[in-house]
């Protein structure tokens, strides 16, 4: 019976133990890097913190008293996301060229619905200008169809037509080689009818 009692509390004892040495500094704060590998100054705010805004420029780095695998909340849109251990790298994320050509006699403005399209101040749409035609010397028409290049951010993109009262289609296509065979992929939409 006393070898019962002796052998349960070392039992706890050495689990106590293994917990302090193994486990103790993914649940303790300790002093974590992160570092702006990203091409643009970030402002974010970390999860089950205090409501502090840290701003980092990119190329710095700041070091905090948190825990391993912090969660951060990036303000605005930044084209940026994170890798998180027991450090954190912020990095641009991967864009994709995306040409959007209207083929109608009236603007049209196309949104990307989970915002992956244009730069951190954008809304993910774009407004597109109506085709022209140019008359050249010899009394000839040329229709100009006006594009409009952006960026992108994702391999999945939803787009909706906004902002019209006009019927029309929306066609996405994508490419994953360039003109050389080189594999670079890219995204056209065209408006029509």
């Amino acid at each position: 019976m006393e070898f019962c009692i002796v052998f349960r509390i070392t039992s706890k004892f050495a689990l106590f133990f293994v917990f302090l040495f193994l486990g103790c500094e993914n649940f303790l704060e300790h002093d974590v890097l992160i570092s702006n590998d990203s091409s643009v100054s970030v402002r974010f705010r970390l999860e089950r913190y205090d409501d502090t805004v840290y701003t980092l420029n990119s190329g710095k780095k700041i070091t905090l008293k948190i825990y391993n695998n912090p969660t951060l909340i990036f303000e605005g849109n930044p084209r940026v996301d994170y890798t998180s251990t027991s450090s954190v790298s912020i990095f641009d994320i991967k864009s994709y060229d995306c040409i959007i050509i209207n083929k109608t006699l009236f603007d049209v403005k196309i949104k990307e619905l989970n915002f992956k399209l244009g730069e951190e101040q954008d809304d993910g749409g774009v407004t597109i200008p109506k085709a022209y035609g140019i008359v050249d010397d010899t009394d000839t028409v040329n229709i100009v169809f006006p594009k409009v290049s952006k960026k992108l951010y994702t391999l999945s993109p939803l787009f909706e037509i906004v902002d019209t009262n006009h019927i029309c289609n929306l066609k996405v296509t994508e490419s994953k080689y360039d003109s050389d065979g080189v594999e670079k992929i890219k995204f056209q939409v065209v408006i029509d009818y």
